[in-house]
């Protein structure tokens, strides 16, 4: 094992252990589904959003979720119910998502 791989299995196991804290890094509906919850990992961003589409390509963003972040894990979530998605935001299908990150190097701006 290089040193390189070995830091990467530690690390792996400190995010691992982060994200059980919470439940799984990613997106998820609940057991019921009727509410899906956006969870990701970062200890240097200053806001993170997940901007949901209503297909794969081509389209317009259909609703941005600002996450609110827990300091003690760094981990961002927000959970939105699948109602919400289907009346408000038009997403009836599949919800695809991108996740848009700011930080010390692109500080997050309003306008823009």
């Amino acid at each position: 094992m290089t040193a390189t791989s070995a830091k990467c299995q530690g690390y792996a196991r400190i995010f691992t252990a982060r994200a059980a804290a919470g439940g799984p890094l990613e997106a998820r509906y609940d057991p019921t589904g009727t509410t899906i919850t956006f969870r990701i990992f970062s200890s240097r961003a200053t806001r993170i959003d997940p901007y949901l589409y209503r297909t794969a390509l081509g389209s317009q963003k259909a609703a941005v979720i600002p996450l609110a972040k827990d300091s003690a894990t760094n981990v961002w979530s927000a959970s939105v119910p699948v109602s919400t998605l289907q009346g408000q935001y038009g997403i009836t299908g599949p919800v695809y998502y991108a996740y848009r990150a700011w930080g010390p190097n692109w500080p997050y701006d309003p306008a823009g």
